[in-house]
């Protein structure tokens, strides 16, 4: 969001973790992707950088040690980066959670070595190398002796932008001291042990088979990328169809070379734009099509405000935003508001199961407040609150969206009714033999409707009809009576 401004682009490695891609382009934030080349150990393609750069790019992203790749860069290629990006006036992003998990024949070189060629912000984690994944605790810190990031106030803005976020819970901050200072050195070289022994494991077994090739051997993070050959295995139509099979029959999951939207998939829209299942369904492939004006992820979200993705994108945020969680606005209410909140509710139960019980019409033509006859329910509701003070005032101060009036709320109670009316009918027949009475008819929009009557003798011998339930079907046929019943029992 700091680098975020109109007409902006930030270059993206590719492969790339893919949590840059989302930020980017939620932020309006075009993203152009310069190659990896695997024959050359995932080093950044300088030739592709100076090519997608023009006077809108405001910086790249080096990681390193590499995610998803497992690359380590060298200090000369590492150095020949920041020339590039002093070049072309932009800045590096160097993202280096993985910093201290190296183990290949590269030693690790920090990217702020090369702050006196161009400013770089580096991004740490205490999640990788202490090895306590979900605390979401990190830092960034600026490599810039020249001053750059001062003079056009990104520090700032890289300030205000963490007083906005919230921090990580108050036990893990405190925490932190201690395991910064008390972890002994035993523990990391186990953890590079491990490490090392594991990549060199999963890269000779990988050599192994004919299917897969591995361009290079891990020497850093703790990730591997490899290429699958389709081609020579069986009953494998792409490497999706290979990642389900892997995880259903041996349980190994794997990640395919597909994207997806989180928020678009948890609250889908059927009427959304067209091409928003790729990213839902079978999985967004084509990445020839991602990048520049035309970027098939900036299509995915739209420019309308209200677009399918950012309407589900906010309802997203919604979700996980936990001080707006249901259970803990509950929690939160006194016992004062508790009670006159139920005493509210008992009104309009009252209300509606007195006109059910009269079989009575519940709306009105006008049900407005200017309205000098809101309907049946309203003016009885007035009547209440007409006799009884308390309600009236509870009412008068409770929010619109929580009186209690809707045509909705009125339908949800009646159904409470009818559930319990059809549990109490199913318990007096029980196991007794019984029919079923079906009689069709038409309402006044002239449409087809069916009523259900079951007969039975109770339990003293009483010969009984309850009136079930009553539905609309689109005709008379023997089928559509048949689901009709169905769907009511």
């Amino acid at each position: 969001m700091v680098l975020a401004c109109p007409g902006a682009n930030i270059l993206l490695p590719r492969p790339c973790f893919p949590s840059y891609d989302a930020h980017a382009l939620s932020n309006n934030l075009e993203v152009r992707y310069f190659d990896l080349i695997s024959e050359k150990g995932w080093e950044v393609d300088i030739e592709g950088v100076e090519a997608l750069a023009d006077e809108n790019t405001v910086a790249m992203v080096v990681i390193n040690p590499g995610n998803p790749c497992g690359s380590v860069y060298t200090h000369q290629h590492l150095k020949k980066i920041a020339e590039t990006a002093r070049k072309l006036g932009i800045l590096v992003v160097a993202d280096e959670v993985y910093h201290h998990l190296s183990f290949g024949t590269n030693p690790f070189v920090p990217m702020g070595v090369f702050g006196s060629i161009v400013p770089v912000i580096t991004l740490g984690s205490i999640s990788k190398r202490w090895l306590v994944p979900g605390w979401r605790l990190g830092w960034l810190v600026t490599s810039d002796p020249n001053g750059i990031l001062q003079k056009s106030k990104i520090v700032e803005c890289i300030m205000g932008r963490l007083n906005l976020t919230s921090g990580p819970p108050t036990f893990i901050q405190g925490a932190v001291p201690q395991i910064l200072e008390k972890t002994g050195e035993d523990f990391f070289s186990k953890v590079i042990d491990i490490l090392r022994e594991a990549a060199h494991i999963c890269y000779d077994r990988i050599m192994e088979i004919p299917c897969i090739t591995c361009p290079n051997k891990p020497e850093g993070s703790m990730f591997v990328m490899v290429k699958l050959n389709p081609s020579l295995l069986e009953d494998i139509i792409d490497d999706m169809d290979f990642c389900q099979k892997l995880a259903k029959e041996d349980s190994v999951i794997v990640l395919p070379d597909a994207a997806y939207c989180l928020p678009c998939f948890v609250f889908h829209n059927p009427n959304g734009v067209v091409g928003q299942n790729a990213f839902i369904v079978g999985g967004f492939r084509s990445w020839k099509k991602v990048g520049g004006k035309d970027c098939y992820f900036q299509r995915h979200i739209g420019k309308d405000p209200n677009s399918a993705h950012r309407v589900a994108e906010q309802m997203y945020k919604d979700l996980m935003n936990q001080s707006q969680n249901l259970q803990r606005v509950v929690d939160h209410f006194t016992t004062e508001q508790i009670a006159n909140n139920r005493l509210q509710l008992k009104a309009t139960i009252f209300i509606v199961r007195y006109l059910a019980f009269q079989a009575i019409a519940f709306r009105g033509n006008d049900e407005s407040f200017s309205s000098l006859n809101g309907g049946n329910f309203l003016e009885s509701l007035g009547i209440v609150t007409f006799w009884n003070e308390k309600v009236d005032e509870i009412i008068e101060k409770s929010p619109t969206n929580a009186t209690y009036t809707t045509p909705r709320i009125q339908k949800e109670i009646l159904h409470v009714f009818l559930a319990k009316v059809k549990k109490t009918i199913r318990e007096e027949i029980g196991d007794a033999k019984f029919c079923i009475m079906v009689d069709e008819a038409r309402d006044e929009s002239m449409k087809e409707q069916m009523a259900m009557v079951f007969r039975y003798v109770d339990a003293e011998g009483f010969v009984k009809e309850r009136f079930f339930g009553l539905i609309h079907v689109v005709d008379i046929a023997a089928l559509t009576l048949k689901k009709g019943i169905y769907s009511l029992t």
